[in-house]
C-alpha cells in the first residue's frame, strides 16, 4: 500500500499476523493461479483455518511441550550412530527414489554437518525450528525415541496425501516430496536427543529455489515397494 503526497511517496508495508495462545505468528497472502494462498514459513495453505490448525498443532503444541519438558526428567541418554543412520537413510531414500524413476542421491559430508548443527539447535531448545539457511533444503521432525530410526519410512507414507496435479507445496506431503525431489543430488542427516524425543534433520542439495515446480520434480511412482 502506498500514499503519494506530491513529491513524497510513502510506502506502507502491512504484514498480517495471527495470535494463538499469546504467541504472534507472521504470514503473507499470495495469489497463485487465481487462488489465494496463505504462506507461513514457506508453506502454502488453502485457507487461514488450515494454516491456523497447522500452527496450533506444530508450533503452539510444541512450545507447550517444550515448557512442560523443562519440568520433567530427561529421558535416558541413548547412543545415536550418525554414520550408520546416514547410510541407512541414504539407502532408504534411494530405494524410494527408484520407485519414482529419479536418480539416486549421494551422501554429502557438509550436508551431514549442517544437518547435525541444526538438529543440535532443535534439541537444545527442545522444539522443531524452521531453518532459514539457504545452502540446503531442509526436512525435519521430532520423533519418540523408539521411532526416530523410521523417519524416512514415516515421511514416505505422506505419499498417500500427495496430489500429483498440484504444482505447489502442500503441508500434508512436505516430507515425502523432499525424498523424491528429482533435482536433488545429495543429502545428509543429523540426529539429536531432546527431552523424551529425537530430532531428525535431513539436508538436501542443491537448495530448492522458488515455490513451484512440484509436478516436474515429484513424479508418480512406477510401483510401490518398501
Amino acid at each position: 500500500m502506498y500514499f503519494n503526497f506530491g513529491s513524497l511517496l510513502i510506502i506502507l508495508l502491512i504484514i498480517p499476523t495471527i495470535i494463538i495462545n499469546g504467541f504472534t505468528y507472521n504470514y503473507c497472502i499470495k495469489r497463485i493461479n487465481g487462488q489465494l494462498k496463505y504462506v507461513y514459513e514457506g508453506m502454502h495453505f488453502n485457507s487461514i483455518s488450515e494454516m491456523t490448525n497447522f500452527i496450533f498443532k506444530y508450533k503452539v503444541y510444541t512450545t507447550k511441550a517444550t515448557t512442560k519438558a523443562t519440568t520433567l526428567l530427561p529421558s535416558k541418554r541413548i547412543k545415536i550412530d550418525s554414520k550408520k543412520l546416514n547410510d541407512l537413510f541414504l539407502k532408504q531414500v534411494n530405494n524410494r527414489r527408484k520407485i519414482h524413476q529419479v536418480k539416486p542421491l549421494k551422501l554429502d559430508d557438509n550436508a551431514v554437518k549442517a544437518a547435525q548443527r541444526w538438529a543440535d539447535e532443535c534439541a537444545k531448545e527442545n522444539k522443531e525450528k524452521y531453518d532459514y539457511n539457504r545452502d540446503y533444503t531442509t526436512s525435519y521432525q521430532s520423533f519418540p525415541i523408539n521411532e526416530y530410526k523410521d523417519a524416512i519410512k514415516k515421511w514416505y507414507e505422506e505419499e498417500k496425501n500427495h496430489d500429483y496435479t498440484y504444482d505447489y507445496y502442500t503441508n500434508a506431503s512436505k516430507h515425502f516430496a523432499m525424498i523424491v525431489w528429482k533435482e536433488f543430488t545429495a543429502m545428509g542427516c543429523g540426529f539429536a536427543q531432546g527431552a523424551q524425543k529425537v530430532f531428525v534433520v535431513c539436508k538436501f542439495a542443491p537448495f530448492r529455489t522458488g515455490e513451484g515446480a512440484f509436478k516436474a520434480n515429484v513424479l508418480k511412482p512406477k510401483s510401490k515397494k518398501n
